[in-house]
């Protein structure tokens, strides 16, 4: 692509400084400018197109702080090629120099109130920067004695929740004690009413045992009288039977002597 060549009356350039931005814009729609300002500025910031294949003028960004491309923009050189026929060259000539100092003279005084301006910058930023890093470390210093806070509180609710944990602990450990006892104390009673119990299950045994031997001694003193009963009964029965024999014998010996008489 190339820059269009245009008649000359529509050709211009323009130098705008713009104080709010702190910028310095040139525009030129003058090829020969455009490719001087190249090669003095570098590649434009915008280049306008016509077409696909044109471009019709281009504009450069410079910024308050470069002052090397300032001083080298502000020459005459690079505005009015040498392909402008000047008219009055002589006095042009003779003008050149004075036109120089009072160019360069302005320059100056706009670089030197760029440069005031750029130092009370500098220092409202540094200002404002020594104020933003001291209400930062004040900020800082703020947040660190509320997380040293935070922390001695944690700390503080910590060590009460470990004392309340203990505390706990000891009381559930005292009424584990307390459970066993009762507990020991439950078996140990029941131990003794065991023993006891026993002892009186034992007694009762002997008791029972104490009586049946006596029961079955009352038996067999009963049953000793009882034969001895039977017995004296059978000799009483037998002396009867005897005495009758005997004396039924004697009856019989009586009747025979009777006979023996008689006869």
């Amino acid at each position: 692509m190339k820059y269009i060549r245009t008649a000359l009356s529509d050709q211009e350039t323009i130098i705008n400084f713009f104080y709010d931005e702190q910028l310095i814009k040139v525009y030129s729609s003058r090829a020969e400018v455009i490719n001087i300002l190249t090669k003095v500025l570098g590649q434009p910031t915008i280049k306008y197109k016509k077409s696909k294949s044109y471009w019709t003028g281009a504009s450069w960004d410079i910024k308050f702080s470069d002052y090397k491309k300032i001083e080298k923009i502000l020459v005459i050189k690079n505005f009015v090629d040498s392909s402008i026929k000047v008219e009055n060259s002589e006095g042009i000539k003779k003008n050149k120099n004075s036109i120089k100092k009072n160019i360069s003279k302005d320059i100056e005084k706009k670089v030197d109130k760029l440069r005031v301006k750029k130092e009370k910058i500098v220092k409202n930023k540094e200002k404002s920067q020594k104020i933003e890093k001291t209400k930062k470390v004040e900020e800082n210093k703020k947040s660190k004695k509320l997380d040293e806070n935070k922390k001695s509180k944690k700390l503080d609710e910590n060590k009460k929740s470990k004392k309340v944990e203990e505390n706990k602990k000891a009381k559930k450990l005292e009424e584990n004690k307390k459970a066993k006892k009762v507990e020991e104390n439950k078996k140990a009673k029941k131990v003794d009413e065991n023993k006891k119990s026993k002892k009186v299950d034992e007694s009762k045994k002997s008791k029972k045992i104490d009586e049946n031997k006596k029961a079955k001694k009352v038996d067999n003193n009963q049953k000793v009288k009882k034969i001895d009963n039977k017995k004296h009964e059978l000799n009483s029965t037998k002396k009867k039977r005897i005495t009758k024999i005997n004396l039924n014998r004697k009856k019989e010996n009586n009747k025979d002597f009777d006979q023996i008489s008689l006869i």
